[in-house]
């Protein structure tokens, strides 16, 4: 995965994104929040650029301390290619699955039904 901090390439993705709405409403909001000062702490990462299938926004490593602060260790995803989603989360060095999260998608289209993303994992 590729982190993605310089404001060209975020404003990019950020743009690229409103093809994706409804779909890419949680990370595009993120990215929105990022652009204009990054008041969460977040990071994003894409799967390769500029021709990304996936994308995840998720807060700093140093904000991730408290195991039972669901709200600020939230992770949101989008992603084009569903079939290879299972290898990059299974990744430890995308997702720590040690640390307590919230995982939010908004709603997942594939093959024609709709499939609601979200996942809180604890230790």
């Amino acid at each position: 995965m590729i982190r993605l901090h310089e404001a060209k390439m975020l404003q990019t993705l950020h743009q690229s994104l409103t093809k994706s709405i409804p779909e890419a409403m949680k990370v595009y909001g993120s990215i929105f929040h990022i652009i204009r000062g990054n008041p969460f702490n977040q990071e994003v990462l894409v799967n390769s650029w500029p021709d990304y299938q996936t994308v995840i926004t998720w807060p700093q490593k140093q904000e991730m301390m408290d195991d039972k602060d669901y709200y600020t260790d939230t992770c949101h995803i989008f992603s084009k290619d569903f079939q290879k989603l299972p290898e990059i989360l299974g990744s430890d060095s995308v997702i720590n699955w040690r640390q307590s999260l919230t995982i939010q998608g908004k709603s997942l289209r594939v093959k024609g039904k709709w499939f609601h993303l979200s996942l809180t994992t604890t230790r």
